[in-house]
């Protein structure tokens, strides 16, 4: 038995495309604890480090192959040309603040559940509408 076949998690490739025939683990300790500085003399997690490597690559050439569009001059900063992402892209603007989150009061839980009781869970547009109009521009799901 490998490190593969015990891992519950699974990283499904297809094989057609793969590196590699045997799905990777997303999550396997061995992985985690091995220094890449260092030769582990354990075969089964210099195997894997390689494997892990084949999958980045292909990764890398999905990322080239499917988000940079040139009819969308936005996406040409999302990737660098070797494939990695681009932190600096998805990061928040300097001076951003996060938004505050609004406190549900007491009158707006009382309409929020008749709106359940008449539309059911789930119709949160038509909950909004008729009993929360002042929720209208945020999701009423997103309220704490």
């Amino acid at each position: 038995m490998t490190i593969l076949d015990e891992s519950p998690l699974l990283s499904p490739v297809p094989d057609s495309i793969s590196p590699s025939p045997e799905p990777i683990p997303l999550d396997d300790r061995k992985l985690r604890n091995a220094n890449l500085a260092t030769v582990d003399p354990d075969p089964e997690a210099a195997d894997l480090l390689v494997k892990v490597k084949a999958k980045q690559e292909w990764v890398k050439g999905l990322r080239l192959k499917f988000c940079v569009r040139p009819e969308f001059e936005i996406t040409k900063n999302m990737i660098h040309e070797d494939g990695t992402l681009n932190q600096d892209y998805f990061r928040p603007p300097k001076g951003a603040k996060p938004e505050e989150a609004r406190k549900w009061t007491d009158r707006e839980k009382e309409l929020l559940l008749q709106g359940i009781e008449k539309h059911g869970i789930g119709h949160f547009r038509e909950i909004s509408d008729e009993f929360l109009p002042a929720w209208v521009s945020v999701p009423v799901a997103n309220i704490h």
